[in-house]
């Protein structure tokens, strides 16, 4: 393990399957009553699903349920200390503001790179209830040049285009967002559901989630593209990266905040000298003077970190009060 921790900010409708029935009736000729055949009506092939839109390469998604988010009896304190910041103007807050309002879930996904070797941001998929015009205002604002965004129509959907990005219309309540590169082929012949998820370890990795519904979760399948962000990402060092089979990460904040983070390895030795250096870590932040100063001493004793088999798994539930106390803390925070 490396000992310097580099960070990187992290920032649908079900399927349905309709059967039509066979009809049949009859018809009178001269005296002879006959009955016509049966006809068997082939059944309509399934309605594709939002998330069938996300590129078939897809090695990693994080999924933000902003509507559970919302509902956090925290959501209010978090909102009031970003608009005491001078990081947005009043225009581009007011826009952010209605937007987070609006949307119910956010997917980011994670792709190799052109090359094989690494990860780049695939596509961002959009799920909410929006104003005519409020997803390409907000588009505009984030542009160099908001005046040179067009639209366009690809395989039936509305797009919008410009400054290097391209914004389209899923459905009423689904957008996708990405270079054109990625969102014109999955709008042009979506792939249905990405391999990854079907993996045997994806789906280990999910289920040791206690709470995969919570308001962030972050699931990724070991690959070169996860091995590569996990080298260059955090305090992993090649060859325990190497050793990752899979990832998951979940955050809630309902009544306290609830933290689960685990590694899938391919060794039970590497997932309990994993869980070795998570408590030489732990030890040395309770000692450090950020620590003291924001009194996180009993939130880092509360930290489970332990190994089972391959896992190297890390639970934490931080009280609602003690939650509430460092919320007092965070205005003082963001204007330093």
């Amino acid at each position: 393990m490396r000992d310097q921790i580099t960070c990187r900010a992290l920032l649908g409708s079900s399927a349905f399957l309709v059967l039509l029935a066979a009809c049949g009736g009859g018809t009178a000729t001269t005296s002879t009553e006959t009955t016509a055949d049966a006809v068997d009506v082939a059944p309509a092939p399934p309605q594709l699903q939002p998330t069938d839109y996300l590129p078939a390469d897809t090695f990693s998604v994080l999924a933000v349920d902003v509507t559970r988010l919302r509902s956090s009896p925290y959501y209010p304190t978090v909102v009031e200390a970003f608009k005491s910041t001078d990081e947005m103007s009043p225009e581009e807050e007011e826009m952010l503001h209605a937007l987070v309002e609006r949307t119910s879930k956010v997917w980011a996904v994670g792709v190799p790179d052109d090359d094989g070797t690494g990860a780049d941001m695939g596509v961002i998929l959009i799920e909410g209830d929006y104003e005519p015009g409020q997803p390409e205002a907000a588009l505009r604002m984030v542009m160099p040049n908001r005046y040179e965004l067009e639209q366009i129509e690809i395989a039936g959907h509305r797009v919008f285009t410009g400054g290097g990005g391209m914004l389209g219309e899923i459905d009423a309540r689904h957008w996708l967002l990405g270079p054109p590169e990625r969102v014109q082929p999955l709008l042009e012949n979506p792939p249905g559901a990405f391999p990854a998820q079907s993996d045997p370890a994806w789906a280990e990795a999910q289920q040791w989630l206690q709470r995969p519904q919570a308001g962030v979760t972050f699931l990724g399948l070991g690959g070169p593209a996860l091995h590569y962000e996990l080298e260059r990402e955090t305090p992993m060092d090649a060859q325990t990266a190497q050793s990752t089979r899979a990832v998951a990460f979940s955050l809630d904040a309902d009544n306290g905040v609830t933290v689960e983070a685990m590694g899938l390895m391919d060794d039970p030795v590497v997932a309990a000298e994993v869980i070795q250096w998570v408590q030489q870590q732990l030890d040395a932040l309770g000692q450090s003077m950020v620590a003291g100063m924001l009194g996180l001493g009993p939130i880092l004793q509360a930290v489970v970190a332990q190994a089972e088999g391959t896992v190297a798994g890390i639970r934490l539930q931080i009280p609602d009060a003690e939650i509430r106390r460092l919320l007092g803390l965070l205005p003082n925070l963001m204007s330093q």
